[in-house]
């Protein structure tokens, strides 16, 4: 993926608007977007990007999560301890463009 597509769909996906709601909310949209890229860019051959934009995606979250509150920190272990109870998609091959030998 290009620099600036990149760029995009790292902005695409922080949840900067969904910041107030409920996690089970925040974790419904983040898996609409998520799913929605894969579904888009999903072509054999972009598996890296899409594994890079899972980890994007992860931090981020956390990142929002600990920005709700002035006192308390969402620890990382806290957090995939959430991330297990919300898990988010994994990205998957949607459409095969180049066939293989």
């Amino acid at each position: 993926m290009s620099a600036p597509r990149k760029t995009r769909a790292e902005t695409n996906l922080r949840p900067s608007a969904h910041v107030t709601l409920l996690i089970k909310q925040q974790h419904a949209a983040l898996v609409r977007r998520i799913n929605g890229h894969c579904n888009y860019f999903g072509v054999n051959g972009n598996s890296r990007s899409l594994g890079a934009l899972l980890f994007y995606a992860r931090r981020a979250w956390h990142k929002w999560l600990c920005r709700r509150s002035q006192r308390a920190y969402l620890s990382w272990p806290r957090f995939l301890d959430l991330l297990r109870d919300f898990p988010l998609p994994r990205p998957s091959i949607c459409l095969q463009i180049w066939a293989t030998p």
